[in-house]
């Protein structure tokens, strides 16, 4: 029997930003977690939460799961309500909404045309209170080199956005531990 090593927190950068993000260990547990293994297992859909949007360093605080409508291989739909409605709850508790979490099932994840459609819809709602959203997906690895992020623009002609999905990069975590 092997273990696997032990989670620890993920630091990514987008280029010219001056924020990153950073998943908490839990969050990287949880995610990592989530991995599709086999023909058999189905994409699973998420939501990401932080405590602190002011912050140079977004600290990624919760990851939920939510209950899909329909689930399979290579697709899964979800209730918009459910959604909203979890939002809510957890603004009670003091997490603000930062993105959506999915899984793929390949070890090196990018978008579909329906995932960016996703995205782009997300970020327009949210256009009047932020810029973009975080949008991640969970490959099949289990390891942080599954674990890819976007941030997605809110396409915004007073904010001079174009709508457009930009790829995060994972910061060693030595570099991330010095800076």
């Amino acid at each position: 029997m092997s273990s696997s090593p032990m989670a620890t927190e993920l630091t990514y950068h987008l280029a010219g930003a001056s924020w990153s993000l950073v998943l908490e260990a839990s969050v990287v547990s949880f995610l990592m977690g989530q991995a599709q293994r086999g023909r058999t297992s189905r994409e699973r859909i998420g939501q990401l939460y932080s405590r602190d949007l002011s912050s140079t360093r977004i600290v990624i605080d919760a990851a939920t799961q939510l209950e899909p409508l329909q689930s399979s291989y290579a697709r899964v739909t979800f209730d918009a309500q459910r959604m909203a409605a979890e939002r809510r709850t957890q603004f009670e508790r003091g997490l603000h909404f930062v993105g959506l979490w999915h899984t793929h099932p390949e070890p090196e994840p990018v978008p579909s045309e329906l995932d960016r459609r996703l995205a782009e819809d997300h970020a327009g709602a949210a256009s009047d209170m932020r810029a973009g959203i975080v949008f991640m997906i969970v490959g099949n690895l289990r390891s942080s080199r599954s674990l890819r992020v976007w941030v997605q623009e809110s396409a915004s002609p007073s904010a001079r956005l174009e709508g457009r999905l930009l790829p995060m990069e994972q910061v060693p975590v030595e570099a991330a531990q010095r800076g």
